[in-house]
């Protein structure tokens, strides 16, 4: 049975392994914002490979604040997402204290 739950959770597990954070909140908002800066980091990347540094500073402000808006969604999103599972914890600590 071990085993089996190793193989469900792995992908959660290797996670956990290097997001050292506590909350899960702030392991989705690592994962997003790594996630949400790809294009930006794709770019730089595309940049160098071809030694081109003539981006524009117009590309270069148009593709970051693109970045940051994306981010800010998505961590607006997840915090949406979680606060079901938030009024749960509260419900259930304010249960237990009485």
């Amino acid at each position: 049975m071990k085993e089996n739950t190793n193989q469900r959770l792995g992908h959660y597990l290797l996670l956990n392994r290097f997001l050292c954070f506590k909350s899960v909140k702030h392991k989705f908002f690592a994962i997003t914002f790594v996630a949400t800066h790809v294009p930006l980091i794709s770019f730089v990347i595309y940049l160098f490979i071809n030694k081109s540094f003539t981006a524009s500073i117009t590309e270069w402000l148009i593709l970051l604040v693109a970045t940051l808006v994306g981010t800010a969604f998505a961590f607006w999103s997840i915090q949406q997402l979680l606060k079901p599972i938030d009024y749960s914890i509260i419900a259930l600590d304010h249960y237990l204290s009485k």
